[in-house]
C-alpha cells in the first residue's frame, strides 16, 4: 500500500485525526480514573450528608482503606510460574523466561495487575530495544495515559495512543501505536512527529490490554473496588462521627445551678478557669445554694456495631474471609475452617488468573 502524504507536522491527516481523537479520550477518562486512584490511596474527599467536612473537624476525619484491601489481597496471590509453547506443556520455554527476566517483569507484572484491579484495565507495551536487539522491551503503561480504539469484530486494537508529560521540560509527548509502525509525537502548538518511526511491521498493535471483570462486548473493564466504595464512605463517616462523639459525649457532662462566675475561685481566692474547674470535677463551690448535676455520658456502641456490620458486608461482597475485616471469634479457627473461609477468595483469584494468563500469553 502506498504511503500516505505527510503534512508539515510529519503526520498524515488520518494519523493527526486519530491522535486528536484519542488524546481527547485520555483527558475525558482522567477524572474518573483519578477518583479511583484517590480511593485506592485513601485520599478521597469525605462528605457528610452531601456536605464536605468543615475545616474545624477535618482532623477527626478517618478513612479505613477497604478499597486497597480489595485490590491487594487477590493481587498478592497472583504469581506467574512458567512459560510454555503451544503443543508442549512438559517443559518451560527458556527464551520466554529470559525475556521476562530481562524486563524485570517479576516485579513489574505486579504493577500491571494492581492497575488492572484499581482502574479496571491496564496495558503492557512491547517495543524495539535500540540497545539490545535480541531482547524486546516489555513495559507496563499507566491507564491514566492511554487512549484506544477497538475493532469489535476482530477483537483487537485499531489504534492506541499514549500521552504523557516530560517531567523535565513539562512538554506533552505521545506515542501513536499502529499495526505496522509506532510513531513518537510531541505537542508544540499542535501535534508533530518527534523522531524516527519504528517500522516493526508486525501487522498488529504491540499493546496488550488486561481487563478486570470483563463483560462480553465491553472493552473498559470494571474496578475491583467498585462494590465497596459506597460502603467505605459510610464506614469513614461512622468512624469520624465516632471520634467526634468520643471527644464530646463519651465523658459525663456537668451542669450547675445557683452559681455565678465569682464562685469559681481557688483556696487563695483567685479565679479558676472554667475548663480547669470541669476537668477537676469541681471539688467545692463557695455558694451553699449551688447545685451540681450530671448528664448521662453518650453510649458509642451504636457506632461500633454499625462499623462492624459494614466491614462484614465489605468482606461478603469481596469474597474475603470476615477475619480480614477485623471480625474475630474468641476461639481460633481450625485449619479446615480457615480453608473453607478462603474458598471464595481462592476461586476469585483462579478466575482472575485465567483472564490474565490470556493477556500475558498474547504479550
Amino acid at each position: 500500500m502506498a504511503a500516505l502524504p505527510l503534512s508539515t507536522s510529519g503526520l498524515s491527516d488520518d494519523e493527526l485525526a486519530t491522535i486528536k481523537r484519542l488524546a481527547g479520550q485520555v483527558q475525558n477518562n482522567l477524572p474518573g480514573l483519578m477518583r479511583l486512584d484517590r480511593y485506592f490511596n485513601g485520599l478521597q474527599r469525605l462528605e457528610h450528608i452531601g456536605l464536605a467536612v468543615p475545616p474545624e473537624l477535618r482532623h477527626f476525619e478517618t478513612v479505613v482503606n477497604v478499597p486497597r484491601i480489595s485490590v491487594v489481597e487477590p493481587e498478592r496471590r497472583q504469581s506467574l510460574r512458567a512459560f510454555y509453547r503451544t503443543g508442549d506443556s512438559t517443559k518451560e520455554d527458556p527464551a520466554l523466561r529470559e525475556s521476562w527476566e530481562y524486563n524485570n517483569l517479576g516485579s513489574e507484572s505486579s504493577l500491571c495487575q494492581t492497575d488492572e484491579k484499581v482502574y479496571g484495565r491496564s496495558f503492557v507495551a512491547v517495543g524495539t530495544n535500540p540497545d539490545d536487539k535480541a531482547h524486546p522491551l516489555v513495559t507496563v503503561e499507566s491507564p491514566l495515559q492511554m487512549g484506544y480504539e477497538v475493532d469489535a469484530q476482530r477483537r483487537r486494537f485499531r489504534s492506541v495512543f499514549r500521552m504523557y508529560a516530560d517531567p523535565t521540560t513539562l512538554k506533552t509527548h505521545g506515542t501513536l501505536y499502529m499495526p505496522n509502525e509506532t510513531i513518537p509525537v510531541i505537542f508544540d502548538g499542535g501535534w508533530k512527529a518527534n523522531g524516527p518511526r519504528d517500522q516493526h511491521g508486525l501487522g498488529v498493535i504491540p499493546i496488550v490490554m488486561f481487563l478486570n471483570r470483563r463483560r462480553a462486548g465491553s472493552w473498559a473493564g470494571q474496578s475491583e473496588m467498585s462494590d465497596v466504595i459506597g460502603l467505605t464512605d459510610g464506614i469513614a463517616r461512622l468512624v469520624t462521627n465516632l471520634q467526634i462523639g468520643a471527644e464530646t459525649h463519651a465523658l459525663p457532662s456537668w451542669f450547675l445551678s445557683g452559681v455565678k462566675k465569682e464562685d469559681f475561685v481557688d483556696r487563695d481566692g483567685n479565679p479558676v478557669p472554667v475548663w480547669e474547674s470541669y476537668m477537676t470535677k469541681i471539688k467545692a463551690l463557695t455558694n451553699s445554694e449551688a447545685r451540681v448535676q450530671q448528664f448521662q455520658a453518650g453510649d458509642l456502641k451504636n457506632f461500633t456495631d454499625a462499623v462492624n456490620n459494614m466491614f462484614a458486608w465489605c468482606a461478603a461482597v469481596l469474597g474475603l474471609p470476615t477475619r480480614y475485616a477485623g471480625q474475630q471469634t474468641v476461639n481460633p479457627a481450625t485449619e479446615g475452617a480457615i480453608n473453607a473461609d478462603e474458598s471464595r477468595l481462592i476461586r476469585n483469584v483462579e478466575r482472575m488468573n485465567a483472564h490474565d494468563a490470556d493477556s500475558w500469553s498474547w504479550t
